[in-house]
């Protein structure tokens, strides 16, 4: 038996195949060889996707992953996922954050009563009583949040729910100690899961509103002062990738309004700039679902993008069906539920065009900001390497409240 060749015309010229000879039920016969591949991408590049990178289990009651932060990131025998040891994350009381930082705007709730759809291009005002004028972005769309509080003489709106609305243009008048913003083109925000298709705004001059970003914020980067707890992996842009992980808010009041950051994040570095998908997690206090029964266990979910001091958060989600906070793990505080309850979260970039792919929580997979750029960091020459992250920071608060994540888990994606 030799290497040859047949000659075969279908197309007329009588292309050579490579084939091998071999004999076949006593006749001599040609086999051709066939190359099996994928085809070689220009630049950096892996095999294809829909690979498992690594999975941290905790099992042996180590971490693998380490904590960057300022807080700490410890084995939790007590709350276990699957059987094994979870991590907790706990910022130890340190403030990360503030109503000021990250191009958040609080303002009071002024004008008249007014009522907004997802088409209403209507006008809403707020006035504060700061030295500073006011930090208002403009240009493009921007955000305004009606967080509920639990007191009903506070509700920015006549049922309770919180909401986003958008605004394309704002005016700030005034000065020092009286200043008045006066938004224009303001629309209710129709994302998933969102409790009403219109709102009507309610107790001017008690309620507040946040403006632009929400508050609090976990800016465009992790904040290192509070607990970045991540892994890293080598990768030179080269496509898709994929950061999931299990979490509970486990401490008492954990996700409470205003106080708790919590964040994933799958970012990379080239030497010059950071680039990031993240996704924030912000505690919707007030929400009355259909049944009237009072509800402050819900949330707002946001992307990151933009450019470094000018990074935006997007929101894409309300969640308003699922206990979230609920059955505390805190023998200081005096709850022992070991149980708990536990969510999902999987984020999935594409690095070679640095581009957002999906979000999902839970059982929901959201695409609104697939192609939409990652959050790029300016300047920021940390390690060029990819990260895979989960971050906890605490805001305007002391108070001990620790989450806990489990089965962190890297793939890359087709």
């Amino acid at each position: 038996m030799a290497d040859a060749y047949v000659q075969l015309p279908p197309d007329g010229a009588g292309k050579k195949v490579d084939t091998f000879e071999l004999q076949v039920g006593g006749s001599t016969v040609e086999r051709q060889r066939v190359l099996v591949s994928d085809p070689v991408p220009a630049g950096p590049h892996r095999a294809a996707g829909g690979r498992l990178l690594f999975v941290e289990d905790f099992a042996d009651g180590f971490a693998g992953m380490y904590n960057d932060g300022c807080g700490s990131a410890s084995i939790d025998h007590n709350i276990r996922f699957n059987g094994r040891p979870s991590v907790r994350l706990d910022p130890q009381g340190n403030s990360s954050t503030s109503s000021a930082t990250g191009g958040n705007q609080s303002l009071t709730l002024a004008g008249s009563a007014a009522t907004y759809t997802p088409t209403s291009n209507g006008t809403l005002v707020g006035t504060t009583t700061q030295a500073g004028a006011p930090a208002i972005k403009t240009g493009g769309v921007n955000y305004i949040v009606l967080n509920t509080p639990a007191a009903a003489g506070q509700w920015p709106t006549v049922s309770g729910n919180s909401c986003v609305l958008t605004y394309t243009g704002a005016v700030t008048t005034g000065g020092a100690g009286n200043w008045t913003v006066t938004f224009t083109g303001v629309n209710l925000l129709a994302l998933p899961g969102a409790p009403e298709v219109s709102v009507t705004t309610a107790n001017q001059g008690t309620a507040t509103m946040a403006a632009c970003n929400p508050n609090p914020n976990c800016t465009g980067s992790p904040l290192t002062s509070g607990v970045v707890f991540k892994r890293r992996v080598c990768d030179q842009f080269s496509g898709r990738f994929g950061h999931s992980f299990w979490f509970r808010p486990t401490g008492k009041s954990a996700a409470t309004s205003f106080t708790s950051v919590f964040t994933g994040s799958l970012y990379n570095r080239d030497g010059v700039n950071l680039w990031a998908a993240r996704c924030l997690i912000q505690t919707a206090v007030g929400m009355n679902p259909p049944g009237g029964v009072w509800n402050n266990d819900n949330q707002i979910l946001w992307y990151i993008t933009g450019v470094s001091a000018g990074f935006v958060l997007v929101p894409f989600a309300f969640l308003t069906r699922a206990a979230f906070n609920q059955h505390s793990w805190d023998p200081v505080g005096g709850t022992w539920d070991r149980a708990g309850g536990w969510h999902y979260l999987k984020l999935i970039a594409d690095f070679a065009v640095t581009q957002y792919v999906s979000i999902q929580f839970d059982e929901a997979v959201y695409t609104s900001m697939a192609g939409q750029p990652l959050y790029q960091g300016i300047g920021d020459t940390g390690a060029k390497m990819m990260h895979f992250s989960v971050e906890l920071a605490m805001a305007q608060s002391p108070t001990r409240r620790f989450w806990n994540v489990a089965k962190v888990t890297g793939t890359q994606e087709q």
